[in-house]
């Protein structure tokens, strides 16, 4: 990838963050910390690394997203507006309006260029690998399927692995958001999880951990997935994040930060670039 992508991606990421603070600033408390995490990761997939126009969203050979991580589905409304489906100000007006579009998990009812409907952790991946495999005899689309990694407590997970080793879905891209909270209390606390790598590695996946903070590691993550010379595995992105990346009180203290406001102070000094990581 040329260093002038990487930039305009970096700033993209940037910039959508700075739209999800304000839309948390002006609508109330969201899932922040677990949204600001991820950012950079679902920033690359949709404007660079993803097959998919979102002009034409039913397209069948499409790149499909699940992010199963459903609860963080606040920053997709932003991209997708970003890209120009709808007013920003609409997704503020309409925000948890009732059977509205914008509920606090997306709902593909509502918004049909939203993959799956999630919420409840531990169905996003089952449902990533089942579209994996009905493209694996001749459709070319790839699945990128995006985990908390509290989520991975959850036991269907690593059945759909097992079946998605078994099936050899090469097709199948599971990024983990490894930001090392499970709602407001560390993973390791709850029920440990490490070694990640070494478990994937077990049930016959390929395997890459790295920042997931850094645009640049998360551009060569996905470049290695896409472009693997003998692809015959599901390809795992340990993702590496900080819960509440760009704010530093998220980040000093993330626990508090799953699910809050953002105070007109904090907005200001995210803007004014205090924000040294």
């Amino acid at each position: 990838m040329m260093a002038a992508e990487q930039e305009w991606l970096e700033k993209k990421a940037d910039e959508i963050r700075t739209k999800y603070l304000q839309y948390v600033n002006k609508t109330g408390r969201s899932h922040v910390g677990g949204s600001l995490s991820m950012c950079e990761i679902v920033v690359a997939l949709y404007y660079r690394f993803m097959k998919y126009d979102i002009g034409n969203y039913s397209d069948p050979d499409r790149d499909r997203f699940i992010l199963s991580k459903g609860h963080c589905s606040e920053l997709l409304y932003i991209i997708f507006s970003d890209m120009g489906l709808y007013e920003f100000d609409e997704l503020v007006q309409e925000r948890g309006r009732m059977n509205g579009r914008f509920s606090g998990h997306a709902d593909r009812r509502y918004l049909p260029y939203i993959e799956v409907s999630t919420g409840s952790l531990g169905h996003g991946l089952p449902v990533a690998a089942g579209c994996a495999h009905a493209a694996i005899t001749g459709k070319p689309y790839k699945v990128f399927c995006l985990l908390g990694d509290g989520e991975l407590n959850e036991g269907s997970n690593w059945e759909a692995v097992m079946y998605a080793v078994h099936n050899s879905l090469h097709n199948l891209v599971i990024i983990i958001d490894r930001n090392g909270y499970s709602s407001c209390q560390k993973t390791e606390d709850i029920m440990g999880l490490e070694d990640l790598d070494s478990k994937f590695l077990s049930f016959g996946c390929e395997v890459l951990r790295i920042n997931g903070n850094a645009m640049k590691d998360v551009c060569y993550a996905l470049e290695l997935a896409l472009n693997r010379s003998d692809p015959k595995k599901p390809f795992v992105v340990i993702a590496c994040t900080k819960k509440g990346y760009g704010i530093r009180a998220a980040m000093d203290m993330p626990g508090e930060w799953h699910h809050r406001e953002v105070s007109d102070e904090i907005l200001e000094e995210f803007k004014k670039g205090e924000k040294s990581l």
